[in-house]
Protein backbone atom coordinates (compact mmCIF):
# COMPACT_ATOMS: atom_id res chain seq x y z
CA UNK A 1 0.00 0.00 0.00
CA UNK A 2 1.67 3.20 -1.26
CA UNK A 3 0.38 6.60 -0.11
CA UNK A 4 1.19 9.90 -1.81
CA UNK A 5 1.29 12.79 0.68
CA UNK A 6 2.39 16.40 0.64
CA UNK A 7 1.09 19.89 1.08
CA UNK A 8 -1.47 21.24 -1.32
CA UNK A 9 -0.68 21.89 -4.98
CA UNK A 10 2.70 20.12 -5.17
CA UNK A 11 1.51 17.72 -7.91
CA UNK A 12 0.26 14.66 -6.02
CA UNK A 13 -2.69 14.05 -8.35
CA UNK A 14 -0.47 14.54 -11.40
CA UNK A 15 1.90 11.83 -10.12
CA UNK A 16 -1.06 9.60 -9.27
CA UNK A 17 -2.39 9.89 -12.82
CA UNK A 18 1.09 9.28 -14.22
CA UNK A 19 1.52 6.04 -12.25
CA UNK A 20 -1.95 4.65 -12.99
CA UNK A 21 -1.57 5.78 -16.64
CA UNK A 22 -5.02 7.37 -16.68
CA UNK A 23 -6.36 10.83 -15.89
CA UNK A 24 -8.53 9.68 -13.01
CA UNK A 25 -7.72 12.36 -10.43
CA UNK A 26 -8.81 15.93 -11.12
CA UNK A 27 -5.82 18.22 -11.69
CA UNK A 28 -6.05 22.01 -11.39
CA UNK A 29 -3.83 24.91 -10.29
CA UNK A 30 -6.40 25.71 -7.58
CA UNK A 31 -5.15 24.39 -4.20
CA UNK A 32 -7.27 21.86 -2.32
CA UNK A 33 -8.94 20.08 -5.25
CA UNK A 34 -8.28 16.58 -3.89
CA UNK A 35 -10.29 15.88 -0.73
CA UNK A 36 -11.06 12.16 -0.61
CA UNK A 37 -8.37 9.49 -0.83
CA UNK A 38 -8.39 8.10 -4.36
CA UNK A 39 -7.30 4.49 -4.79
CA UNK A 40 -6.11 2.38 -7.73
CA UNK A 41 -4.33 -0.90 -8.33
CA UNK A 42 -1.06 -0.09 -10.16
CA UNK A 43 0.94 -2.58 -12.22
CA UNK A 44 4.70 -2.33 -12.58
CA UNK A 45 6.68 -5.08 -14.33
CA UNK A 46 3.88 -7.60 -13.77
CA UNK A 47 3.50 -6.85 -10.07
CA UNK A 48 0.71 -4.90 -8.43
CA UNK A 49 0.23 -2.62 -5.46
CA UNK A 50 -2.44 -0.27 -4.13
CA UNK A 51 -1.77 3.42 -4.67
CA UNK A 52 -3.54 6.21 -2.74
CA UNK A 53 -3.77 9.88 -3.63
CA UNK A 54 -4.54 12.08 -0.61
CA UNK A 55 -5.68 15.62 -0.02
CA UNK A 56 -3.22 18.42 0.68
CA UNK A 57 -1.95 18.00 4.23
CA UNK A 58 -2.53 21.66 5.05
CA UNK A 59 -5.78 22.28 3.25
CA UNK A 60 -6.82 25.93 3.49
CA UNK A 61 -9.37 26.66 0.77
CA UNK A 62 -12.49 25.55 2.70
CA UNK A 63 -11.75 26.17 6.34
CA UNK A 64 -14.35 23.90 7.94
CA UNK A 65 -13.21 20.93 5.79
CA UNK A 66 -9.52 21.41 6.65
CA UNK A 67 -9.57 19.21 9.75
CA UNK A 68 -11.44 16.42 7.96
CA UNK A 69 -8.95 16.32 5.09
CA UNK A 70 -5.94 16.42 7.43
CA UNK A 71 -7.38 13.67 9.63
CA UNK A 72 -8.06 11.46 6.61
CA UNK A 73 -4.49 11.97 5.35
CA UNK A 74 -3.11 11.01 8.78
CA UNK A 75 -5.17 7.82 8.73
CA UNK A 76 -3.86 6.89 5.30
CA UNK A 77 -0.26 7.52 6.45
CA UNK A 78 -0.77 5.16 9.39
CA UNK A 79 -2.10 2.44 7.08
CA UNK A 80 0.54 2.85 4.36
CA UNK A 81 3.47 0.49 3.83
CA UNK A 82 5.44 3.09 1.87
CA UNK A 83 5.04 6.88 1.75
CA UNK A 84 5.78 9.05 -1.27
CA UNK A 85 6.40 12.46 0.30
CA UNK A 86 6.07 15.10 -2.42
CA UNK A 87 7.59 18.58 -2.33
CA UNK A 88 7.96 21.40 -4.84
CA UNK A 89 11.48 22.43 -5.92
CA UNK A 90 10.22 25.85 -7.00
CA UNK A 91 9.02 26.70 -3.50
CA UNK A 92 12.02 25.23 -1.72
CA UNK A 93 11.67 23.69 1.74
CA UNK A 94 8.68 25.32 3.44
CA UNK A 95 7.66 25.21 7.12
CA UNK A 96 4.75 22.98 6.06
CA UNK A 97 7.20 20.50 4.49
CA UNK A 98 9.27 20.45 7.69
CA UNK A 99 6.21 19.83 9.85
CA UNK A 100 5.01 16.97 7.65
CA UNK A 101 8.53 15.49 7.63
CA UNK A 102 8.56 15.48 11.46
CA UNK A 103 5.16 13.76 11.47
CA UNK A 104 6.39 11.02 9.12
CA UNK A 105 9.51 10.40 11.20
CA UNK A 106 7.41 10.10 14.34
CA UNK A 107 5.41 7.36 12.61
CA UNK A 108 8.68 5.69 11.47
CA UNK A 109 7.26 5.04 8.00
CA UNK A 110 9.45 4.00 5.03
CA UNK A 111 9.51 7.16 2.92
CA UNK A 112 10.77 8.29 -0.46
CA UNK A 113 11.13 12.06 -0.68
CA UNK A 114 10.11 13.26 -4.13
CA UNK A 115 11.19 16.73 -5.24
CA UNK A 116 8.68 17.53 -7.96
CA UNK A 117 8.56 20.03 -10.85
CA UNK A 118 12.20 19.53 -11.81
CA UNK A 119 11.39 20.36 -15.42
CA UNK A 120 14.91 21.47 -16.45
CA UNK A 121 18.57 21.28 -15.42
CA UNK A 122 18.28 24.70 -13.81
CA UNK A 123 15.76 23.40 -11.27
CA UNK A 124 17.99 20.39 -10.53
CA UNK A 125 20.32 22.70 -8.60
CA UNK A 126 17.60 23.27 -6.00
CA UNK A 127 17.31 19.58 -5.05
CA UNK A 128 20.20 19.38 -2.47
CA UNK A 129 18.29 21.77 -0.17
CA UNK A 130 15.72 19.03 0.50
CA UNK A 131 18.27 16.65 2.06
CA UNK A 132 17.95 18.63 5.28
CA UNK A 133 14.51 17.09 5.77
CA UNK A 134 16.44 13.96 6.85
CA UNK A 135 15.32 11.23 4.41
CA UNK A 136 17.71 8.72 2.85
CA UNK A 137 15.87 8.42 -0.46
CA UNK A 138 15.57 11.78 -2.26
CA UNK A 139 14.50 11.65 -5.90
CA UNK A 140 14.02 14.65 -8.21
CA UNK A 141 11.11 14.09 -10.59
CA UNK A 142 8.72 15.84 -12.95
CA UNK A 143 5.31 14.25 -12.64
CA UNK A 144 4.07 16.39 -15.52
CA UNK A 145 6.88 15.59 -17.98
CA UNK A 146 7.73 12.09 -16.75
CA UNK A 147 11.31 12.83 -15.67
CA UNK A 148 12.73 10.05 -13.40
CA UNK A 149 9.35 8.23 -13.22
CA UNK A 150 11.05 5.04 -14.46
CA UNK A 151 13.54 5.29 -11.59
CA UNK A 152 10.66 5.80 -9.14
CA UNK A 153 8.96 2.64 -10.42
CA UNK A 154 12.18 0.68 -9.91
CA UNK A 155 12.35 1.88 -6.30
CA UNK A 156 8.73 0.85 -5.73
CA UNK A 157 9.37 -2.64 -7.09
CA UNK A 158 12.47 -3.02 -4.85
CA UNK A 159 10.77 -1.84 -1.67
CA UNK A 160 7.33 -3.49 -1.94
CA UNK A 161 6.39 -7.17 -1.55
CA UNK A 162 5.84 -8.96 -4.88
CA UNK A 163 2.11 -9.64 -5.23
CA UNK A 164 -0.18 -10.52 -8.06
CA UNK A 165 -3.61 -8.89 -8.46
CA UNK A 166 -5.80 -11.64 -9.91
CA UNK A 167 -8.19 -11.25 -6.97
CA UNK A 168 -9.12 -7.66 -7.82
CA UNK A 169 -9.09 -8.29 -11.56
CA UNK A 170 -12.35 -10.22 -11.08
CA UNK A 171 -13.95 -7.61 -8.82
CA UNK A 172 -17.49 -6.34 -9.43
CA UNK A 173 -17.32 -2.60 -10.18
CA UNK A 174 -20.21 -0.61 -8.73
CA UNK A 175 -20.47 3.11 -9.52
CA UNK A 176 -22.74 5.26 -7.33
CA UNK A 177 -24.43 8.18 -9.09
CA UNK A 178 -26.93 10.78 -7.99
CA UNK A 179 -27.60 14.43 -7.35
CA UNK A 180 -25.41 16.30 -4.83
CA UNK A 181 -26.06 15.59 -1.17
CA UNK A 182 -28.26 12.50 -1.56
CA UNK A 183 -25.91 10.42 0.63
CA UNK A 184 -23.57 8.59 -1.77
CA UNK A 185 -20.42 9.03 0.34
CA UNK A 186 -22.33 8.29 3.56
CA UNK A 187 -23.50 5.00 2.06
CA UNK A 188 -19.92 3.97 1.20
CA UNK A 189 -18.68 4.92 4.67
CA UNK A 190 -21.46 2.94 6.36
CA UNK A 191 -20.68 -0.14 4.28
CA UNK A 192 -16.96 0.06 5.06
CA UNK A 193 -17.62 0.92 8.73
CA UNK A 194 -15.09 3.74 8.53
CA UNK A 195 -14.94 7.37 7.39
CA UNK A 196 -13.39 6.47 4.05
CA UNK A 197 -15.05 9.36 2.19
CA UNK A 198 -15.28 12.90 3.53
CA UNK A 199 -18.89 13.81 4.25
CA UNK A 200 -20.23 17.32 4.73
CA UNK A 201 -23.56 19.11 4.58
CA UNK A 202 -22.32 21.38 1.78
CA UNK A 203 -23.22 19.90 -1.65
CA UNK A 204 -20.24 19.14 -3.89
CA UNK A 205 -17.85 17.90 -1.18
CA UNK A 206 -16.79 14.99 -3.42
CA UNK A 207 -14.82 16.22 -6.44
CA UNK A 208 -12.94 13.14 -7.71
CA UNK A 209 -14.59 9.89 -8.78
CA UNK A 210 -12.89 7.74 -6.15
CA UNK A 211 -12.34 3.97 -6.25
CA UNK A 212 -12.81 2.06 -2.99
CA UNK A 213 -11.76 -1.60 -2.70
CA UNK A 214 -13.89 -3.82 -0.46
CA UNK A 215 -14.79 -7.47 0.10
CA UNK A 216 -18.31 -8.74 0.76
CA UNK A 217 -18.85 -12.39 1.67
CA UNK A 218 -15.45 -13.21 0.21
CA UNK A 219 -16.23 -11.53 -3.12
CA UNK A 220 -14.16 -8.51 -4.25
CA UNK A 221 -16.01 -5.27 -5.01
CA UNK A 222 -14.71 -1.93 -6.27
CA UNK A 223 -16.97 1.00 -5.43
CA UNK A 224 -16.71 4.21 -7.41
CA UNK A 225 -18.06 7.15 -5.43
CA UNK A 226 -18.77 9.99 -7.86
CA UNK A 227 -19.41 13.72 -7.44
CA UNK A 228 -23.03 14.83 -7.43
CA UNK A 229 -24.41 15.45 -10.91
CA UNK A 230 -26.23 18.76 -11.24
CA UNK A 231 -27.97 20.32 -14.20
CA UNK A 232 -25.57 21.99 -16.64
CA UNK A 233 -27.16 25.39 -15.99
CA UNK A 234 -26.10 25.17 -12.33
CA UNK A 235 -22.49 24.20 -13.02
CA UNK A 236 -20.50 27.43 -12.86
CA UNK A 237 -16.95 26.36 -11.96
CA UNK A 238 -14.73 24.64 -14.52
CA UNK A 239 -13.47 22.22 -11.85
CA UNK A 240 -16.98 20.93 -11.23
CA UNK A 241 -17.61 20.71 -14.98
CA UNK A 242 -14.59 18.49 -15.58
CA UNK A 243 -15.14 16.40 -12.45
CA UNK A 244 -18.71 15.62 -13.57
CA UNK A 245 -17.49 14.78 -17.09
CA UNK A 246 -14.92 12.41 -15.62
CA UNK A 247 -17.58 10.88 -13.39
CA UNK A 248 -19.74 10.22 -16.45
CA UNK A 249 -16.84 8.34 -18.02
CA UNK A 250 -16.76 5.98 -15.04
CA UNK A 251 -20.07 4.55 -16.30
CA UNK A 252 -18.10 2.89 -19.10
CA UNK A 253 -15.85 0.94 -16.73
CA UNK A 254 -18.56 0.01 -14.20
CA UNK A 255 -20.41 -3.32 -14.18
CA UNK A 256 -23.48 -1.98 -12.42
CA UNK A 257 -24.72 1.49 -11.48
CA UNK A 258 -26.42 2.47 -8.22
CA UNK A 259 -28.52 5.58 -8.83
CA UNK A 260 -29.18 7.10 -5.41
CA UNK A 261 -32.26 9.28 -4.95
CA UNK A 262 -33.79 11.08 -1.98
CA UNK A 263 -36.74 9.07 -0.64
CA UNK A 264 -37.93 12.06 1.38
CA UNK A 265 -38.77 13.97 -1.82
CA UNK A 266 -40.24 13.22 -5.24
CA UNK A 267 -38.16 11.86 -8.10
CA UNK A 268 -36.76 14.95 -9.82
CA UNK A 269 -36.14 15.65 -13.49
CA UNK A 270 -32.39 15.38 -12.81
CA UNK A 271 -32.87 11.94 -11.20
CA UNK A 272 -34.68 10.73 -14.32
CA UNK A 273 -32.00 12.24 -16.54
CA UNK A 274 -29.26 10.34 -14.68
CA UNK A 275 -31.22 7.09 -14.99
CA UNK A 276 -31.74 7.80 -18.69
CA UNK A 277 -27.99 8.34 -19.23
CA UNK A 278 -27.17 5.03 -17.52
CA UNK A 279 -29.78 3.15 -19.58
CA UNK A 280 -28.46 4.69 -22.80
CA UNK A 281 -25.07 3.19 -21.89
CA UNK A 282 -26.81 -0.22 -21.49
CA UNK A 283 -25.45 -0.68 -17.96
CA UNK A 284 -27.32 -2.69 -15.34
CA UNK A 285 -28.85 -0.39 -12.76
CA UNK A 286 -30.49 -0.31 -9.33
CA UNK A 287 -32.22 2.65 -7.71
CA UNK A 288 -31.42 3.25 -4.03
CA UNK A 289 -34.06 5.34 -2.29
CA UNK A 290 -31.97 6.83 0.52
CA UNK A 291 -33.01 8.79 3.63
CA UNK A 292 -36.07 6.66 4.37
CA UNK A 293 -35.54 7.68 7.99
CA UNK A 294 -36.62 11.23 7.01
CA UNK A 295 -39.74 10.08 5.15
CA UNK A 296 -42.87 10.10 7.28
CA UNK A 297 -44.62 7.38 5.29
CA UNK A 298 -43.47 3.84 4.60
CA UNK A 299 -41.13 3.29 1.67
CA UNK A 300 -41.24 -0.23 0.21
CA UNK A 301 -39.26 -1.93 -2.49
CA UNK A 302 -40.88 -1.62 -5.90
CA UNK A 303 -40.37 -0.29 -9.40
CA UNK A 304 -40.83 2.85 -11.42
CA UNK A 305 -43.58 3.13 -13.99
CA UNK A 306 -43.27 3.43 -17.74
CA UNK A 307 -39.98 2.94 -19.55
CA UNK A 308 -38.00 2.38 -16.32
CA UNK A 309 -40.37 -0.25 -14.93
CA UNK A 310 -37.64 -2.92 -15.15
CA UNK A 311 -35.43 -1.17 -12.55
CA UNK A 312 -35.79 -2.39 -8.94
CA UNK A 313 -36.05 0.29 -6.22
CA UNK A 314 -34.47 -0.55 -2.86
CA UNK A 315 -35.19 1.68 0.18
CA UNK A 316 -32.13 2.28 2.38
CA UNK A 317 -30.93 4.56 5.13
CA UNK A 318 -27.22 5.20 4.70
CA UNK A 319 -27.10 7.14 7.97
CA UNK A 320 -28.78 4.49 10.14
CA UNK A 321 -27.54 1.48 8.17
CA UNK A 322 -30.99 0.15 7.25
CA UNK A 323 -31.00 -2.30 4.32
CA UNK A 324 -27.50 -1.21 3.24
CA UNK A 325 -26.39 -4.75 2.27
CA UNK A 326 -29.54 -5.59 0.30
CA UNK A 327 -28.41 -3.62 -2.80
CA UNK A 328 -25.10 -5.53 -2.78
CA UNK A 329 -26.85 -8.90 -2.86
CA UNK A 330 -29.18 -7.62 -5.57
CA UNK A 331 -26.22 -6.25 -7.55
CA UNK A 332 -24.68 -9.70 -8.00
CA UNK A 333 -28.04 -11.08 -9.17
CA UNK A 334 -28.59 -8.20 -11.61
CA UNK A 335 -25.06 -8.56 -12.97
CA UNK A 336 -25.79 -12.20 -13.80
CA UNK A 337 -28.94 -11.03 -15.60
CA UNK A 338 -26.80 -8.57 -17.56
CA UNK A 339 -24.67 -11.49 -18.83
CA UNK A 340 -27.58 -13.86 -19.54
CA UNK A 341 -27.77 -15.48 -22.98
CA UNK A 342 -30.93 -16.91 -24.57
CA UNK A 343 -30.49 -19.54 -27.32
CA UNK A 344 -31.83 -18.53 -30.72
CA UNK A 345 -34.33 -21.39 -31.04
CA UNK A 346 -35.87 -20.76 -27.64
CA UNK A 347 -36.02 -17.02 -28.26
CA UNK A 348 -37.76 -17.43 -31.62
CA UNK A 349 -40.21 -20.02 -30.31
CA UNK A 350 -41.33 -17.96 -27.32
CA UNK A 351 -41.34 -14.45 -28.82
CA UNK A 352 -42.15 -14.49 -32.55
CA UNK A 353 -45.66 -16.05 -32.29
CA UNK A 354 -46.71 -13.19 -29.97
CA UNK A 355 -45.47 -10.42 -32.28
CA UNK A 356 -45.92 -11.96 -35.74
CA UNK A 357 -48.75 -9.53 -36.50
CA UNK A 358 -46.16 -6.69 -36.50
CA UNK A 359 -44.42 -8.29 -39.47
CA UNK A 360 -41.64 -9.84 -37.33
CA UNK A 361 -40.30 -13.07 -38.79
CA UNK A 362 -37.31 -13.78 -36.52
CA UNK A 363 -35.41 -12.50 -33.47
CA UNK A 364 -31.86 -13.11 -32.32
CA UNK A 365 -29.68 -12.07 -29.36
CA UNK A 366 -26.47 -10.63 -30.81
CA UNK A 367 -24.85 -9.48 -27.55
CA UNK A 368 -25.06 -10.29 -23.84
CA UNK A 369 -23.44 -7.90 -21.40
CA UNK A 370 -24.83 -5.52 -22.74
CA UNK A 371 -28.09 -7.06 -23.92
CA UNK A 372 -28.75 -6.40 -27.62
CA UNK A 373 -31.40 -8.13 -29.75
CA UNK A 374 -32.15 -7.90 -33.47
CA UNK A 375 -35.64 -8.43 -34.89
CA UNK A 376 -35.99 -9.30 -38.58
CA UNK A 377 -39.06 -7.53 -39.84
CA UNK A 378 -40.88 -6.99 -43.13
CA UNK A 379 -41.63 -3.34 -42.30
CA UNK A 380 -40.26 -0.65 -40.05
CA UNK A 381 -41.59 -1.05 -36.51
CA UNK A 382 -43.00 1.67 -34.29
CA UNK A 383 -41.73 2.32 -30.77
CA UNK A 384 -44.86 0.67 -29.38
CA UNK A 385 -44.05 -2.50 -31.35
CA UNK A 386 -40.48 -2.57 -30.06
CA UNK A 387 -41.76 -2.03 -26.53
CA UNK A 388 -44.11 -4.99 -26.97
CA UNK A 389 -41.15 -7.16 -28.03
CA UNK A 390 -39.15 -6.01 -24.99
CA UNK A 391 -42.09 -6.67 -22.66
CA UNK A 392 -42.41 -10.20 -24.01
CA UNK A 393 -38.68 -10.84 -23.51
CA UNK A 394 -38.87 -9.58 -19.94
CA UNK A 395 -42.04 -11.57 -19.27
CA UNK A 396 -40.27 -14.81 -20.15
CA UNK A 397 -36.63 -14.23 -19.06
CA UNK A 398 -36.79 -11.37 -16.54
CA UNK A 399 -33.70 -9.21 -17.13
CA UNK A 400 -34.47 -7.19 -13.97
CA UNK A 401 -32.38 -4.03 -13.79
CA UNK A 402 -30.94 -4.61 -17.26
CA UNK A 403 -31.60 -2.21 -20.17
CA UNK A 404 -32.35 -3.95 -23.46
CA UNK A 405 -31.56 -2.54 -26.89
CA UNK A 406 -33.67 -3.89 -29.75
CA UNK A 407 -32.46 -3.21 -33.27
CA UNK A 408 -34.46 -3.98 -36.39
CA UNK A 409 -33.35 -5.32 -39.73
CA UNK A 410 -35.57 -5.30 -42.80
CA UNK A 411 -36.15 -8.52 -44.78
CA UNK A 412 -38.17 -9.26 -47.88
CA UNK A 413 -41.83 -10.19 -47.27
CA UNK A 414 -42.29 -13.92 -46.97
CA UNK A 415 -44.14 -15.61 -49.86
CA UNK A 416 -47.11 -17.45 -48.36
CA UNK A 417 -49.35 -19.98 -50.11
CA UNK A 418 -51.75 -17.17 -50.99
CA UNK A 419 -48.93 -15.16 -52.62
CA UNK A 420 -47.78 -18.19 -54.64
CA UNK A 421 -51.31 -18.94 -55.90
CA UNK A 422 -51.81 -15.30 -56.92
CA UNK A 423 -48.50 -15.32 -58.78
CA UNK A 424 -49.41 -18.52 -60.63
CA UNK A 425 -52.79 -17.08 -61.65
CA UNK A 426 -51.04 -13.94 -62.88
CA UNK A 427 -48.66 -16.00 -65.04
CA UNK A 428 -51.55 -18.09 -66.40
CA UNK A 429 -53.42 -14.93 -67.36
CA UNK A 430 -50.40 -13.55 -69.15
CA UNK A 431 -49.96 -16.81 -71.14
CA UNK A 432 -53.64 -16.83 -72.13
CA UNK A 433 -53.45 -13.26 -73.40
CA UNK A 434 -50.37 -14.10 -75.47
CA UNK A 435 -52.14 -17.05 -77.16
CA UNK A 436 -55.16 -14.87 -77.98
CA UNK A 437 -52.88 -12.23 -79.48
CA UNK A 438 -51.20 -14.82 -81.75
CA UNK A 439 -54.59 -16.18 -82.99
CA UNK A 440 -55.78 -12.70 -83.88
CA UNK A 441 -52.72 -12.27 -86.04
Amino acid sequence: MVVIVGRENVGKSTLFNRLVRQRVAVEAPTPGITRDSNERIVEIDGYHFRLFDTGGFFYQRVAHLEDKVKQKTREMIDKGDLILFMTDVRDGVTPWDEELARYLKERDKPTILLVNKVDSDAWERGVPEFYKLGFDEVLPISALRGYNIRRLKELLVDKLPKRKAEHWAKALRIAIFGRPNVGKSTYVNTLLKEERMIVDEIPGTTIDACDVYWEYKGRPIIFVDTPGVRRKARIKESIEFYSVRRAMRTIERADIIFVMVDASSHLTHQDKRIIDIVCDKLKSVLILANKVDLYKGKVEAGRLRGEFAFIPIIPVSALRGDNIYLPIDEAFAVYEEWKKFVPHGELKRKVVPYVRSFGIRDIQQVSHGPQVFVVYTEKRLRKSHLRAVENRIREVWGFDGVPILIKQQRVKPQKTKHHREARQAQKAGQAKRCKQAKRSE
